[in-house]
C-alpha cells in the first residue's frame, strides 16, 4: 500500500477555501439585499442580510503560497455553512456560522482532502471572522488547520473578500 502525503502547498490550497471564510469564511444575495435595504450597515438584527451564497476570493498570508482562490460560501438560516472552492476546484466543506452583531460574523467549517482509492488523506478546519461592509460586500480573516493523519500538523492564515451572488 503506498503512502499518501500532503505537502504544505496542497494542504493550504485545499483547506483555504473560505473562506471563509470561509469563511467564511464564504454567495448569493447579500449585495442585492444590502442595496435594497437602506438601513445603516450595523442594523441587521439577526444577521439575515448575510443569508445566501457569496462569491469569495481568499488569499493566503506568507509564508504560505500567495495563491488566490475563489469559493462559493453559503450562509443558511439556523447557522449552517456550505463551502465549495471553485477555482481551483476542491472537495466541498460544511460547518456552522453565527452572527455577532454590528455586521460581524464568525464561522468554522471542515472539509476533506481528495484521496485516491480508499486512502484517507486527512481533513482541514477553517475558522473565519468577517464583517458585512457598507457596500454590501464581506471581508475578513481566516485560519486553516490541517489534520493529515487526524492530528493537527500545519496551519496558515489569510484574508477573504466577496460579494453576494444575485439570484437573477
Amino acid at each position: 500500500m503506498s503512502e499518501l502525503t500532503i505537502d504544505r502547498r496542497q494542504a493550504v490550497r485545499a483547506a483555504a477555501g473560505v473562506a471563509a471564510g470561509g469563511m467564511l469564511v464564504a454567495g448569493a444575495g447579500v449585495g442585492a439585499a444590502a442595496a435594497s435595504d437602506r438601513r445603516d450597515h450595523h442594523d441587521y438584527g439577526n444577521g439575515s442580510a448575510l443569508y445566501g451564497s457569496w462569491l469569495i476570493t481568499h488569499r493566503n498570508n506568507a509564508p504560505a503560497p500567495p495563491e488566490v482562490t475563489k469559493a462559493i460560501i453559503s450562509l443558511i438560516p439556523g447557522g449552517v455553512l456550505i463551502a465549495n472552492d471553485i477555482d481551483p476546484v476542491a472537495t466541498p466543506a460544511s460547518g456552522s456560522w453565527a452572527y455577532r452583531g454590528g455586521g460581524r460574523f464568525v464561522a468554522t467549517f471542515w472539509g476533506g482532502f481528495p484521496a485516491e482509492g480508499t486512502m484517507h488523506a486527512g481533513v482541514y478546519r477553517v475558522q473565519a471572522r468577517g464583517h458585512l461592509n457598507r457596500d454590501g460586500t464581506v471581508s475578513g480573516t481566516f485560519r486553516v488547520s490541517v489534520y493529515p493523519k487526524g492530528q493537527p500538523t500545519q496551519s496558515a492564515t489569510g484574508t477573504f473578500a466577496g460579494s453576494k451572488i444575485p439570484a437573477d
